[in-house]
């Protein structure tokens, strides 16, 4: 599930726990998409805890289409995880794309 806490300029917080959907992906594009178009940077900030995975395979072709897309929009990506194995695939992730502040803090 993700739900959209705070959307203010070209701010972005998200809480992101247990299992997610295609429509969870889908609102979570909007929201990016919407704060890029208004003011050309975003900072993401995801507050994820229990993060299980993707609830089907309509979901994970979802965030195959949508991710790459994402990561141009992106100035800062910020991770609060209270799962180790997330914070490590993330930092490796901002390794790869180093066009982006990426940061992870334990929750």
């Amino acid at each position: 599930m993700i739900e959209l806490v705070r959307q203010q300029g070209g701010y972005v917080e998200l809480n992101l726990r247990g299992q997610l959907s295609r429509e969870d992906l889908t609102t979570y594009y909007s929201s990016v998409r919407r704060a890029y178009r208004q003011h050309g940077r975003v900072h993401l900030r995801v507050n994820a805890s229990n993060f299980i995975g993707y609830q089907d395979a309509r979901a994970v072709l979802r965030l195959l289409v949508g991710e790459p897309t994402l990561l141009w929009r992106l100035h800062r990506y910020e991770l609060h995880s209270n799962q180790r194995w997330l914070r490590h695939l993330v930092s490796t992730f901002g390794t790869l794309c180093f066009w982006i502040d990426v940061q992870t803090h334990r929750l």
